[in-house]
């Protein structure tokens, strides 16, 4: 079990991505944290119904308020934070645009941009500060993101916002790793 007693929080964990993140960890014998801005209790229920140890923390990855007692709950929860999967993203509410009708900057309002960039990139800004204070042996930070190719390859609505935010994001492994696990 390549994830025994590891404490790992997954945001965005009540659907998509995020829940299948959860459900593998803790298919790997992972302690899971599930957070989402909407109800993911689902998903805690299945991982316990299968055996294995989860809880719902009720999040928004885009205030820091929530994003620290978050981390505050998730290591009472469990006495330790070993992971964080940002996963959490603004993204299915999004209205498609066809490509023809999107211009550069047109279709998309300042409301609209803000909003996506709070959860999207502050959200992995505010999460990793807020677990990297709670001391583990080692502790690793994934960020589930969509490149450009993947978004005008698929078509998927709102290229503009959604790759912007992929693009702000640095590779994980590089920033937020304990000098443990790098030497």
């Amino acid at each position: 079990m390549l994830l025994k007693d590891k404490a790992i929080t997954v945001t965005g964990a009540a659907r998509g991505l995020g829940r299948v993140f959860a459900r593998r960890i803790a298919a790997e014998a992972g302690r899971v944290v599930c957070s989402d801005i909407i109800d993911g209790e689902e998903t805690a229920e299945e991982i316990r119904a299968a055996g294995g140890e989860a809880v719902f923390i009720h999040s928004d990855v885009s205030k820091e308020k929530d994003t620290e007692e978050l981390a505050r709950a998730a290591n009472d929860q469990f006495g330790r934070i070993d992971g964080l999967v940002n996963n959490a993203a603004l993204f299915v509410g999004l209205q498609p645009v066809p490509f023809d009708d999107y211009g550069p900057f047109e279709g998309v309002s300042m409301e609209e941009w803000d909003r996506v960039f709070d959860v999207n990139v502050k959200g992995v800004w505010l999460m990793s500060k807020a677990v990297y204070s709670y001391e583990a042996a080692e502790k690793v930070l994934f960020h589930a993101a969509i490149g450009m190719a993947d978004v005008y390859w698929r078509g998927i609505p709102r290229p503009l916002e959604i790759g912007s935010c992929s693009g702000a994001i640095p590779p994980s492994e590089a920033f937020l790793t304990r000098p443990s696990m790098t030497g």
